[in-house]
């Protein structure tokens, strides 16, 4: 894309950032804390936190990937399910020529990426990369950690039928280590 389009192109938080590395560099952190203090509210937190880096990481790298590239955006818009049903006017585009990589933008800046099947069908939608995990293992720690996170945030730590979440060190560690693996796991994929 050429520099008229830089005001649309998602840009990183800084000219360093890069996904991977801060997600591991916040993992390091995550198990220097729990190390720490390793209280039961900390437990918690700690928790939450290492679905939310890995959240952060596959929103990023996909943004990444995607909007600096004009085929990986016509990817997304022809083959997404929710994007190829939309209708735009032609005035729409003669109006504003950078209204597919606006509608992009805004479409991954809007998708939550917990949800890791359909992230994981993003991938190879827009990147023609099959990014799944790199064991049942992972998977089923990975997806079983999303819906566990969700009890935390949003029940307080309780399920929907009222049992009481109960988040050990060696849980942490176990996500943290499925976090890492999966991380490392997409970059080679990517490379």
């Amino acid at each position: 894309m050429d520099g008229d389009h830089e005001d649309f192109i998602w840009k990183p938080k800084s000219k360093h950032y890069h996904p991977q590395e801060s997600a591991l560099q916040s993992i390091r952190e995550v198990r220097s804390a729990i190390q720490e203090y390793p209280s039961k509210i900390m437990t918690k937190l700690c928790y939450i936190q290492l679905v939310t880096i890995l959240e952060a990481y596959l929103g990023d790298r996909l943004k990444m990937l995607i909007l600096q590239n004009n085929k990986r955006i016509a990817n997304l818009l022809q083959h997404e399910k929710d994007l190829k049903k939309e209708k735009t006017h032609l005035h729409t585009i003669l109006l504003d020529p950078e209204y597919p990589v606006k509608r992009a933008n805004e479409y991954l800046s809007n998708t939550t990426y917990h949800n890791l099947p359909k992230t994981i069908e993003l991938y190879r939608i827009a990147l023609g990369s099959d990014i799944g995990f790199p064991s049942a293992t992972c998977g089923e720690t990975l997806l079983k950690s999303v819906k566990k996170r969700h009890d935390l945030v949003h029940r307080n730590g309780f399920t929907a039928t009222g049992y009481k979440l109960t988040i050990t060190t060696p849980e942490i560690e176990c996500l943290a280590e499925n976090v890492e693996l999966w991380i490392t796991h997409i970059e080679r994929t990517l490379a």
